[in-house]
């Protein structure tokens, strides 16, 4: 059982280190957890300097990350890729000093903090930017990403939870960079399949670490922030953060398609042929047939850098992002409050009630098309445990499979060729929460 909690201090070697409050509810850590750990957000106490701390779940804590960190030092010189700085602690090096009292923090990362919000975040608020501002994220987006492959590397997984925006400057840093591709790295073991909403359907077969492995989903994002000051756009993207549904990827026929081709071709601050060569980019990766067929990232940025600037000091929305406050940890105290802090929160409540709320999915990664994979789910404050629910008709008329568990993800394994609906919802001491949306998934192969 980890031995760390979120309210205590860790000194590593001879600095000590703060867990970070959430910006929006003091009484809970700035620490989300992801696919492969949990991300901290800790100051230094020394200088306030602040950084980010990664504790992976021990499945995906291997030594292979202090060589692994080494090579993507020479990244971090790139534009968007900051996090590529970073010390691994491990007994023998940096910071072993913890592994005594907190042995969890085996490889553990500590890199710098980008601050912003993903853009992932963005979407899901259906956050209203100005059309000047998403040419200008484009642009810099386009650069990070050409940048890579200028280098023969790849992130290998662009998606809207991977960019981060920082709302005042509009810088724009990639995260969770562990399993790049480069000449000089590593397959992984897993290799990345992308993330559902962005990811092309050679790479749902075969993976996309790979050259190339960017160009798709970087692709699709350039376009969302291209077309994301129009209300049509806004109000048809999912609520998975994402503009595309799974089931509409490279559909010819998909009418939220033909609308983002139609809203690139009626930017009116950019000249009509630069629209033009936009929106024949954007169907070419829709029409690809290979990640190989999609346009090389330094074409979009070529195109973009033709487009007016925004003006210094332009901020990204003065729209309310939502902060995902149920998803992160709350800070132990021997004063806390009895109610939850998130109840209590109310612009980010829908009720006060002590009910156990609706659980949302997060976006499936890396699933090849096989009967394995892993569910994961934004955590409740309420609930002591999970239910999930798997069906095979999407009117939940047959009897469901029901796993209960602890956490908030779940390995499904071995499933036959067929589609499945799953559901899931919390249950506290004393009451079982509604059913979240479901999710569907395709098995399509052995």
């Amino acid at each position: 059982m980890p031995s760390f909690k979120p309210d205590q201090e860790i000194t590593l070697d001879r600095d000590t280190y703060g867990i970070q409050p959430h910006p929006s509810a003091p009484k809970l850590a700035f620490a989300q957890e992801g696919a492969k750990g949990t991300v901290y957000q800790v100051i230094r106490r020394s200088d306030k300097r602040v950084f980010a701390l990664k504790v992976f779940k021990e499945r995906f804590r291997e030594a292979e990350m202090i060589r692994l960190s080494s090579k993507l030092a020479d990244f971090a010189r790139l534009p968007g890729m900051a996090v590529c700085s970073r010390q691994v602690i491990h007994q023998g090096g940096y910071g072993s000093n913890v592994l005594k009292k907190h042995p969890e923090f085996e490889y553990a990362v500590l890199m710098p903090w980008s601050s912003g919000r993903t853009w992932f975040d963005v979407i899901s608020s259906r956050a209203s930017i100005a059309p000047q501002v998403g040419i200008e994220i484009a642009r810099r987006t386009s650069a990070i990403f050409a940048s890579l492959e200028a280098a023969s590397a790849a992130h290998c997984d662009a998606s809207s939870g991977n960019l981060l925006i920082d709302v005042n400057t509009l810088d724009i840093n990639l995260i969770d960079v562990e399993d790049m591709y480069s000449p000089q790295l590593s397959k992984p073991s897993g290799v990345p399949h992308g993330t559902d909403g962005y990811n092309h359907r050679q790479a749902r077969n075969e993976g996309q670490w790979c050259p190339e492995g960017d160009r798709f989903a970087a692709g699709i994002i350039i376009v969302e922030m291209l077309c994301w000051h129009s209300d049509r756009i806004r109000e048809k993207s999912t609520e998975d953060g994402t503009y595309f549904a799974p089931s509409e990827m490279q559909e010819t026929n998909s009418a939220k398609y033909q609308l983002m081709v139609d809203t690139l071709q009626r930017i009116d601050l950019l000249p009509s042929d630069l629209r033009e060569r936009l929106a024949h980019q954007f169907e070419q990766i829709w029409l690809s047939q290979t990640l190989a067929e999609c346009p090389k990232l330094g074409s979009w940025h070529f195109l973009l850098e033709q487009a007016p600037r925004a003006l210094l000091g332009t901020r990204l929305t003065d729209s309310e992002i939502t902060w995902p406050v149920i998803g992160w940890k709350e800070i132990r105290s021997s004063e806390r409050n009895a109610s939850s802090p998130v109840t209590n929160f109310a612009p980010f409540s829908a009720s006060t009630t002590p009910s156990v709320r609706s659980v949302r999915f997060m976006p499936l990664t890396n699933h090849d098309g096989r009967g394995t994979f892993t569910l994961r789910w934004l955590p409740l404050s309420e609930a002591k445990s999970y239910e999930v629910a798997r069906h095979q008709t999407p009117d939940f008329s047959d009897v469901p499979t029901v796993t209960n568990c602890g956490e908030t993800s779940l390995m499904v394994e071995n499933n036959p060729k067929g589609k499945y609906f799953f559901r899931v919802r919390g249950v506290s001491e004393t009451e079982t929460g509604p059913w979240s949306s479901t999710l569907q998934i395709t098995v399509w192969r052995d």
